[in-house]
């Protein structure tokens, strides 16, 4: 059955009371977006939209860097949008790719010909002027692990989007190209994800895009604090 599927929704109460078909009934629920009391929301739902962000910030010297990756349904696979963002200048750098998928164990994607993000480490390539290589490491955990960042929503299946920070800090090193200007440094960090049961209709094919204006996304500047609504 494709993940995108029309099933009979499972009920919040029958996952959490452990009634059901167990395994099965568990991945039905979560593949409408939602997660049972200590579930992990970072994991791979298989949901119509599964979106990963990371926000970079170097204090220092005044810079930040934004990436996103947005893996979406259609019939037989999987696609993705990503996005890597830079402050200053202002440049954002967006690629489609036809394949893309999430990790089911634990935070992490890979979109096909593009690079991949994990709990360790980010690489994307979007072009020539457009990529970034880091590693990631002390990263601070949700502290709520009952409920993810969306609180009680979480254990109701079928919302348009749930919302988890799944790092709310850490530390970065590496290097980013953008827009032809290569910037090494190290950093703070912090990263989220969001689900969704809306599906996204249009198609991944290789296009290219350049936006004007800044997309959202999640990483993090020295010294700031990361609020329990995301980074600020």
């Amino acid at each position: 059955m494709e993940p995108h599927a029309t099933t009979t929704m499972p009920r919040a109460g029958e996952v959490i009371r452990g009634r059901g078909p167990g395994p099965a009934l568990l991945a039905r629920y979560r593949r409408a977006g939602a997660d049972p009391p200590f579930g992990d929301p970072a994991r791979d739902h298989g949901a119509p939209f599964e979106g990963y962000y990371w926000r970079i910030t170097d204090a220092d010297r005044g810079r930040v860097v934004i990436a996103l990756c947005g893996v979406c349904v259609l019939p037989r696979r999987r696609w993705a949008v990503l996005a890597l963002a830079s402050h200053p200048g202002g440049r954002v750098h967006t690629v489609i790719t036809g394949r893309a998928a999430g990790d089911p164990a634990r935070f992490g994607v890979r979109a096909e010909g593009i690079g991949e993000g994990s709990e360790r480490e980010l690489r994307l390539a979007l072009g020539p002027d457009a990529a970034l290589e880091v590693e990631l490491r002390d990263l601070v955990g949700w502290p709520r692990p009952a409920l993810g960042g969306s609180g009680p929503a979480h254990l109701l299946p079928g919302l348009p989007q749930y919302w988890h920070p799944w790092a709310m800090g850490g530390l970065v090193a590496g290097e980013a190209r953008i827009g032809g200007e290569l910037c090494r440094s190290t950093g703070r960090a912090c990263t989220w994800k969001r689900t969704g049961a809306e599906r996204f209709r249009s198609a991944g094919g290789g296009a290219r895009l350049t936006l004007s204006k800044p997309v959202t996304s999640a990483w993090r500047s020295p010294g700031a604090r990361c609020a329990s609504r995301g980074c600020r």
